[in-house]
């Protein structure tokens, strides 16, 4: 479990270093570990998680900076898929 929480920190500080967090929203399963800690491990929030990365982006989206978003998450070992 460690491994997967210096995942996530690697992926946030990466899309923060190219701005796209100014964009996007980090979103689904991946929250879980923020969301133990803000709301005091509540036995509500489910265990079970999936693996892909969920980001909330507005509708029309309103980026004008040109993130390669896909290559960020390849140089850390994800797929991309759409």
């Amino acid at each position: 479990m460690e491994e997967n929480y210096k995942l996530l920190l690697a992926v946030l500080k990466e899309l923060q270093k190219a701005g796209a967090l100014r964009h996007f929203i980090l979103a689904g399963s991946w929250c879980h570990y923020f969301y133990r800690i803000l709301f005091a491990k509540s036995s509500e929030i489910p265990l079970l998680r999936t693996t892909d990365i969920d980001l909330l982006v507005a509708n029309p989206p309103k980026m004008q900076d040109s993130i390669d978003v896909p290559g960020i998450l390849t140089s850390l070992g994800f797929d991309a898929h759409f």
